[in-house]
C-alpha cells in the first residue's frame, strides 16, 4: 500500500504518536501507510503474539456515522480473508 504523503513519510512515521504505544490488545510497532480514511500500522496482538495490520480511522472522519459504518464494513470484509 502506498503512502499518500510521499517524500516526508519517514519523518512523519518516526514522529507518529501511536508508534510504541498500546491500543487495546495491540502494540503499535510502526506506521506503514496513510490513506484516505486513516493510517495503517504494523502491530502485534499482545495475547496471541501475532503480527497484524492495524488500521486506525482518522479522528475527523470518526465524527461521521456513514464513514464509521464504511470503516466497520471494510474491517469485517478483511477479517473474512484468510492468508
Amino acid at each position: 500500500m502506498a503512502d499518500g504523503n510521499t517524500g516526508s513519510s519517514d519523518t512523519s512515521a518516526r514522529q507518529d504518536p501511536l508508534v510504541g504505544r498500546r491500543l487495546a490488545s495491540y502494540e503499535v510497532l510502526a506506521r506503514v501507510a496513510r490513506g484516505g480514511m486513516g493510517v495503517v500500522y504494523r502491530a502485534r496482538h499482545v495475547y496471541i503474539d501475532k503480527i497484524v495490520a492495524l488500521k486506525v480511522l482518522d479522528p475527523e472522519l470518526s465524527k461521521r456515522d456513514e464513514l464509521i459504518e464504511r470503516f466497520r464494513t471494510e474491517a469485517q470484509s478483511l477479517a473474512r480473508v484468510e492468508h
